[in-house]
């Protein structure tokens, strides 16, 4: 009987990873038949020979099927069946962190949902609509009425009783006309669980098959067309169309609820009784409207109430709006209002219309404000945005008349519109704008000189919107008005030129400047003196030789002088956020503005690591150029620079509240917040006495770079992380390695402990690890990331965020579940922080860094760094005749330069890329460039075009050589390989592997018979091109070696390094023929002479040197002035060098007598810009705007 009963029990149930997995499977089949053919479980059930009733319990998860029938499914769709496809539903599964997309069970996100709690009456709309839902299964529902019916609050209370039907109910408002991708990507998100960032329809349909969802999307008619056919959609919204058809045609057991003012045409066209899309036509609710007349304080019998409501159709908005008129006009009473003729009132909009006219001109100006800003709103917002100013006493009691006339919601001092008042205040506004351009003169621009209609200091969001529902319909009227763009252009520079005469300080300015840029209009040159321009955008936007004389510039923004951002960090009072950037400076910004309150000029090379004192009183920074830097904060100025590190310095961290060693070493005596510990490439940790800049004591014990460090929070020991793989646990008193914690992967980025020291969170590429700080257990593994640099934990400890390639998590610590991704980032994330009072999160990227709110995931402020002049020069080559170079840099340009005259003769640009890699091929014609996204361009420089472009890296390239016959290029990556390539074909002829870190740099032997590779792993080795096979490892450097060349007889090969030493070595035998040791940083660069008796050698130390081979004495040293990279070319003239780092300089040397023959030079953003007497900016900010070339 049990056996039988057990026998019965046998089978399984598909995943809903499986069950996704087949679903798409299967709609994309149905894609490329562009749904002409749908696989219903009919015709599933034809295609796979399997029973209907089989289908039906596969997709239904509704009973057991063998693994031979999910095979035959599975297989039937091109499809392996593996074992996250199945479970047995009996078996307890283990809880664990899955590196696949997974689906929890009731999850519900109600997004920017209303409070329904006094929800009153529609008991048979409720009722009609859940039988339609469950009992139907319809799975496209439209909530279609009037403004301000209740359409919203319906959707609601139907959301809320439908909670146990539904494994998912995701509630969104399309008030602020969300884009497709943008909407997708969000719904795909949370249907995930947070484990995809980017959604489409068909992972969306997906998702609605694999598990039963309630989708609701209020306010669906902000994305059709306001005027013109019903129903149709607005230019660039019409991806919608698509999705609500194949909600509606394809087959899943989830539903949608629409809520609009119109009906989309593709709805019309599918609703129908009997069908599974229905509309239901939403009316006024008599319960609402007399709960709502009696709480509003009129006088009238329940009739005469009851008269009232059918008079306005039971509109909860309309009679809220009403009310106040008969308070106003009747002394409240009923009676007396119903004697006169309002028949008129009967329409919404004309009611609102009557409304709005009875408002003051204070709270005319607040309603535009809070239209303009479609957020909520606080106080001090309001106070800055109006203009004329206005006492906060009389901004409140407007807002008080506001919200009694129900013009405006509010919550802890914040404010906003319901949708239908800010759709028509919105409406308002754009008409009389639209209307004061009719006039001649700029005097009758009166409601655009008190209002901003885009804002720059807006939200990026918000700005879109803005610029989606007040700049594009005015840019499109003017164009109506006057035809081409140049005489649109015309009449607004008309209008400009009219205000300098003005001494009034207004938006007006503004208004047309954003104008302007939106026309893209060129503004080089141009005269905008004696203006006043707020609210206006100016990044990344070309402003050489603009006068700004006398102009006030506040409320407007500017790039920023400032590349990739490597760290972050908070100050402990959280009101300053301080960068660490690649030109080797810091920035600090006071967070509530945004302000720039002053650069550091810190080091010479990229700042990767930033930490501030627990006190607040110092700021320390960790370069690439291999020191730390103390600094005051009280004074911006050095306090110290601390060297002792050998390479690149990677983390540094102070002890918290600022405890010293429990039992200092003998004859070092430590007082309060002095201790600082860090570490390097050098594979060694130090702690420093913060107060003397003394070293306390070194760590050795890694076998490879040291990546990271922390210190516990409240016992005496620190954590470091490796390229070794392992976590170290150190005690601070002996140096003692107290514990080595094994389990990643790859090299160990990051470490830190959450703030009660119980937990420890280190990550590596991929993963991130939990760990119990004093078992060392592993409580979770998150995986499935893309590229992880950066990990912190939340003050309180309950959230550990995390970068993962170009977006932001969130994750809960106790479960080790994504909460949030947070995206918008163009480029790899490098560092991540919460502010100490936890309600912050920074996060940089190459470009940018973010602010964002911890509890509401939005985004507050962008600082946007303009990386196109300030960013290093990565790379540099010489053409075989040393008359062309070539150049490439971190804001993705390459370029050709004539070393005699200065020009740049040509630029290839490839946006939101570093090359790091360019080289000349030997025929003079052809470049190559390789970078951050692991591909290869070659470029004819003749015709300027891309000749071809090689795929195969999946990381950063880093070097790159031609072969002296031009036919094959090398390519050297940070994944760890080396490919050789046919110029021709652009076929890849090897791959070679073998070292294990990043490959720095590559080399052909001249005689073409050999490869030099070295590498992050600290080895050089010699390959041979034909076999492809490596003929000998060359060991020795003690830290990254960084350049490689062959002798002129190929018999021996140079190297540089992170350990400040160069090294000449036999390729026969490896032996280490001298090691020569007169640079202070690290070597970037080395070169034989043409008759192999002299080396040239470019190092960090801003020097180059001649070293006599025969006496390995060095002959002659030439001292640069901030340049750290060196390229050299032997010429007919002597030995020329070039040399080139963080800034827009190229600079051209004779080597021997120290002559500059020429400097290259490419145009900053700024250029001549003239900011004299210019108002509204801060020192910080003109300085950061002279970097780019203002003048002030």
């Amino acid at each position: 009987m049990n056996e039988s009963k057990q026998q019965r029990q046998r089978g399984v149930i598909p995943t809903p990873i499986g069950l996704k997995k087949l679903q798409e499977a299967i709609l994309a089949l149905e894609k490329e038949d562009a749904f002409e053919y749908r696989f219903t479980q009919e015709r599933i059930s034809e295609h796979t020979g399997l029973a209907i009733r089989t289908i039906r319990k596969v997709f239904n998860r509704e009973g057991l099927v063998s693994i031979s029938t999910l095979q035959t499914l599975f297989s039937a769709f091109n499809l392996e069946l593996v074992k996250s496809d199945y479970t047995k539903p009996k078996l307890k599964e283990e809880t664990t962190v899955s590196s696949l997309p997974s689906v929890s069970q009731n999850r519900i996100d109600w997004g920017e949902a209303i409070d329904v709690s006094f929800f009153q009456g529609r008991s048979t709309e409720l009722l009609t609509l859940q039988n339609w839902i469950i009992k139907d299964k319809c799975r496209l529902v439209l909530l279609l009425g009037m403004g301000g019916i209740g359409k919203t609050a319906l959707s609601v209370k139907l959301g809320l009783q439908l909670t146990d039907h539904f494994e998912c109910i995701i509630w969104r408002s399309l008030r602020n006309a969300p884009t497709f991708t943008t909407l997708m990507s969000e719904l795909v998100e949370c249907l995930s669980d947070h484990q995809e960032k980017n959604g489409d329809i068909r992972q969306f349909i997906a998702y609605l098959r694999s598990m039963r969802c309630l989708i609701i999307l209020d306010n669906l008619e902000t994305l059709l067309q306001p005027q013109g056919t019903a129903g149709q959609y607005r230019k660039g919204y019409e991806e919608y169309a698509t999705l609500l058809q194949s909600v509606a045609e394809i087959g899943h057991s989830s539903c949608i609820v629409l809520t609009s003012r119109e009906k989309p045409s593709e709805i019309a066209a599918l609703e129908g009784s009997g069908l599974e899309t229905r509309v239901l036509n939403i009316k006024g609710c008599p319960e609402a409207a007399q709960a709502l007349l009696s709480a509003s304080g009129l006088v009238g019998t329940p009739e005469q109430k009851q008269t009232l409501a059918d008079e306005y159709g039971n509109s909860p908005l309309a009679l809220k709006i009403v009310a106040n008129s008969i308070k106003d006009l009747f002394d409240g009473d009923i009676p007396t209002f119903l004697a006169q003729n309002t028949t008129v009132f009967n329409h919404i909009r004309y009611l609102l219309a009557q409304q709005f006219d009875r408002l003051s001109p204070l709270e005319q100006k607040i309603s535009y404000w809070l239209a303009i800003n479609r957020d909520w709103t606080s106080i001090p917002t309001l106070i800055d945005d109006i203009t004329p100013p206005v006492t906060k006493k009389d901004l409140l009691s407007a807002l008080e008349s506001l919200s009694w006339r129900s013009f405006l919601e509010h919550q802890t001092s914040r404010y906003t519109q319901q949708p239908v008042v800010m759709e028509y205040v919105t409406e308002r506004l754009l008409e009389n704008a639209i209307a004061e351009f009719s006039q001649t003169s700029s005097n009758d621009l009166k409601l655009l000189r008190n209002h901003s209609l885009y804002k720059a200091q807006a939200t990026d969001t918000i700005k879109e919107v803005q610029q989606q529902l007040f700049i594009i319909p005015l840019i499109q009227e003017l164009l109506n008005r006057f035809g081409q763009p140049y005489h649109v252009q015309d009449y607004l520079i008309g209008l400009l030129r009219e205000l300098q005469t003005s001494t009034e300080n207004n938006y007006l300015a503004g208004n047309l400047l954003n104008l302007l840029l939106y026309l893209k209009t060129d503004l080089s040159y141009f005269d905008l003196s004696n203006l006043t321009i707020w609210q206006t955008d100016f990044r990344n936007i070309n402003l050489q030789s603009v006068n700004f004389t006398n102009t006030n510039l506040s409320k407007s923004i500017f790039s920023q002088a400032f590349g990739t951002v490597y760290a972050i960090a908070f100050s402990p009072n959280n009101q300053q956020l301080a960068t660490g950037h690649a030109d080797g400076t810091i920035k600090i910004w006071q967070v509530n503005t945004g302000q720039l309150l002053v650069t550091l000029k810190a080091h010479l090379s990229s700042v990767w690591t930033l930490a501030f004192s627990p006190n607040g009183e110092m700021i320390a920074s960790g370069s690439f150029d291999t020191s730390i830097k103390l600094w005051n904060l009280a004074t911006f100025t050095e306090y110290h620079t601390l060297y002792g590190h050998q390479d690149w310095v990677k983390e540094i961290a102070f002890s918290p509240d600022g405890k010293g060693l429990s039992s200092p070493p003998v004859g070092e005596a430590c007082t309060p917040r002095q201790l600082l510990a860090s570490c390097s490439n050098d594979q060694t940790i130090k702690i420093w006495n913060s107060q003397t800049g003394k070293v306390i004591q070194t760590f050795y014990g890694h076998t490879a770079p040291v990546t990271t460090i922390t210190f516990h929070p409240h016992n005496n020991y620190v954590v470091s992380g490796s390229e070794d793989l392992t976590l170290r646990f150190w005690d601070l008193s002996t140096g003692e390695c107290l514990k080595i914690l094994e389990g990643h992967t790859t090299a160990i980025s990051s470490v830190t402990f959450s703030t009660d020291g119980e937990i420890l969170a280190s990550s590596e590429e991929q993963l991130i690890k939990l760990w119990t700080a004093e078992s060392g257990k592993c409580l979770h593994t998150l995986g499935n990331l893309t590229l992880v640099w950066s990990v912190a934990f939340s003050p309180d400890g309950q959230l550990l965020a995390g970068s993962d390639g170009q977006t932001l998590r969130l994750w809960e610590v106790k479960t080790g579940k994504c909460c949030q991704i947070l995206s918008g980032y163009t480029s790899q994330v490098w560092s991540v922080a919460f502010s100490p009072n936890g309600q912050l999160l920074a996060a940089s990227d190459n470009e940018q860094v973010g602010l964002w709110n911890v509890q509401t995931g939005e985004r507050l402020r962008s600082w946007q760094g303009y990386t196109a002049c300030v960013e290093s020069y990565w790379s540099l080559a010489f053409d075989p005749t040393g008359e062309r170079l070539v150049s490439g840099d971190g804001a993705g340009k390459v370029r050709v330069w004539d070393i005699g005259t200065g020009e740049c003769l040509k630029t290839f640009h490839q946006p939101k890329k570093t090359f790091h890699a360019v080289a000349f091929c030997p025929d003079g014609k052809t470049i190559a460039g390789g970078g951050d996204d692991g591909k290869i361009e070659l470029w004819n420089i003749e015709q300027g075009i891309t000749s071809q472009s090689l795929f195969g890296h999946t990381e950063t390239v880093w070097t790159l050589a031609f072969s002296d016959d031009g036919q094959f290029l090398v390519s050297g990556s940070s994944d760890h390989t080396i490919k050789l390539w046919d110029i021709k074909t652009g076929r890849c002829l090897k791959n070679l592997t073998g070292h294990s870190e990043r490959i720095l740099s590559v080399n052909f032997s001249p005689d073409g018979a050999f490869l030099a590779s070295v590498s992050g792993d600290h080895t050089i080795k010699l390959w041979d091109i034909k076999t492809g096979r490596c003929l000998q490892t060359f060991e020795g450097h003690q830290g990254w070696v960084w350049c490689v060349a062959f002798s002129p007889d190929s018999q021996k090969i140079v190297s540089g390094s992170g350990d400040r030493t160069i090294k000449l070595w036999n390729i026969n035998n490896g032996n280490c023929l001298a090691t020569l040791s007169d640079h202070t940083k690290l070597v970037w660069s080395v070169m034989f002479s043409p008759d192999g008796q002299s080396l040239l050698s470019g190092s960090a130390d801003q020097s180059a040197k001649l070293w006599n081979l025969q006496t390995l004495q060095c002959q002659h040293t030439f001292k640069g002035q901030t340049d750290f990279m060196w390229v050299f070319h032997y010429s007919k003239n002597g030995e020329i060098l070039v040399s080139g780092s963080t800034g827009e300089l190229i600079h051209v040397w004779n080597f021997l007598t120290g002559e500059c023959l020429n400097t290259l030079r490419r145009p900053k953003l700024y250029q001549d810009m003239i900011l004299s007497l210019t108002s509204g900016l801060s020192q910080a900010t003109l300085l950061n705007l002279q970097a780019l070339g203002a003048k002030i």
